[in-house]
């Protein structure tokens, strides 16, 4: 009984990895928070849906969709907050190598339009609009029939963004390694190919 209980959880796990000809849906929950060296603090929240189509066993590529929503104290210990509102879409690339029934790894590139917008405790907002890639690498614990739990711990992203109507732009590049977590659930569905 334990065998065939082995073996059917191995048949059901697989489902959950890149499969040729397969459609991929997912969605992610990140947040992050830090302090810095005055005592400010800041917490972003993340919420990052997407679809794939699964051209080969290992390469997925689609679109997705991210909202960002962060605050940032206006000075240390107040309850006087910057708040910034980003709203990501564009096309992604995921490459998925299976580690064993149970696990698989994977990491993925996004490349983003990016629109901002800017609400400082005192005074108006401000549009921004620009573009964002990241790479980030993450596990998937395959669960059940084409379901996966992903986790994450950050990764590398390059952002320029600028004023709405402006030429002049502000460039960053983070390391969020260590300082992010994020959670997401996959389910992979199975295509039937015409004959």
């Amino acid at each position: 009984m334990k065998k065939l209980l082995v073996a059917a959880f191995a048949l059901i796990s697989i489902s959950a990895s890149a499969q040729k000809g397969s459609v991929l849906l997912y969605g992610n929950l990140t947040g992050r928070s830090s302090n810095d060296a005055g005592g400010t603090q800041s917490a972003t929240i993340v919420v990052n849906p997407g679809v794939g189509y699964q051209f080969s066993d290992h390469f997925t590529a689609g679109i997705n969709l991210s909202v960002d929503a962060d605050k940032t104290e206006t000075t240390p210990s107040s309850d006087n907050y910057n708040k910034n509102l980003y709203l990501n879409f564009g096309p992604f690339l995921r490459y998925t190598k299976t580690l064993n029934n149970l696990f698989s790894a994977y990491a993925q590139l996004n490349l983003n339009y990016l629109s901002q917008k800017y609400t400082p405790y005192t005074g108006s907002s401000t549009k921004y609009a620009g573009f964002n890639g990241n790479i980030t690498p993450a596990l998937s614990l395959n669960v059940h029939k084409g379901f996966a739990i992903n986790f994450n711990l950050g990764g590398i992203e390059y952002t320029s963004v600028g004023l709405k109507g402006s030429s002049a732009k502000n460039n960053s590049f983070n390391v969020t390694f260590g300082n992010t977590i994020g959670l997401g659930i996959q389910k992979t569905f199975a295509c039937k190919k015409s004959k």
